[in-house]
């Protein structure tokens, strides 16, 4: 099982990590029905933020037939919100501003990675998934800490946990495109529903709820406070 991840920001409000999660045979499939897409497109690179920027009907017919060839091929979708005023204010009151713990990315990437191999055996997934994401300036840090990461969690967590994450160039590797488009209307959903994607809204337009298995983990303010009073208590100690 392989899950790719891509990012969305809205600056000073959230950042979401979300991606798709199927087998590797069905993302060769995918692939080559993505790339089909992309030769009838008016772009060579499907970015979901160009396509609205381009905005017209024509545009997001094109994004439309993008998201069914996700949902004819993935077989789980996952996202992870952090809201980031809570973060910033945490991260200053526990003196952790310019560290690892005041970077959103930080607890987006131990939300989306721990978030799944807790709760995937609900879809029946009882294998490791293997975590492809798009390129990042964090790539060095998450390698760094993988090891001690993977160490630290319970063992029936550590047992559905694949390999050490790879980062990979969107441009390059279809499937990232297809997170980049989930991740992006995720992100939108949020926006639009006051800090909440709601249990009983599905994030694409062109889809609805029980189309795709949904997995929706959301870091609260109080959750956030709680992790970086944790943080700062352990390196006073």
């Amino acid at each position: 099982m392989q899950a790719y991840i891509d990012d969305s920001m809205a600056d000073g409000a959230v950042l979401v990590l979300a991606g798709l999660i199927a087998t590797v045979e069905r993302w060769e499939v995918f692939s080559v029905e993505w790339q089909e897409r992309l030769d009838h497109a008016p772009w060579s690179v499907f970015k979901m933020a160009e396509v609205w920027r381009r905005g017209g009907d024509i545009s997001l017919e094109h994004a439309k037939w993008h998201y069914f060839t996700i949902r004819d091929h993935v077989q789980g979708a996952i996202c992870m919100t952090v809201p980031l005023a809570p973060l910033e204010a945490a991260a200053l009151k526990h003196g952790l501003v310019g560290t690892a713990a005041a970077n959103p990315y930080t607890w987006a990437f131990k939300g989306v990675v721990n978030g799944l191999a807790q709760n995937q055996r609900d879809w029946g997934l009882d294998e490791p998934v293997d975590f492809i994401f798009d390129e990042r300036p964090e790539e060095q840090e998450v390698r760094e800490v993988w090891d001690f990461y993977v160490q630290t969690i319970p063992d029936e967590v550590r047992k559905l946990t694949g390999r050490k994450p790879v980062f990979e160039d969107d441009k390059k590797v279809l499937p990232l495109q297809g997170a980049d488009l989930w991740a992006w209307w995720c992100r939108k959903t949020w926006l639009d529903n006051n800090g909440v994607i709601p249990a009983d809204v599905f994030p694409i337009p062109w889809g609805q709820v029980g189309e795709i298995p949904l997995m929706m983990l959301q870091w609260s303010a109080d959750e956030i406070e709680s992790e970086l009073a944790r943080v700062a208590s352990v390196r006073s100690a």
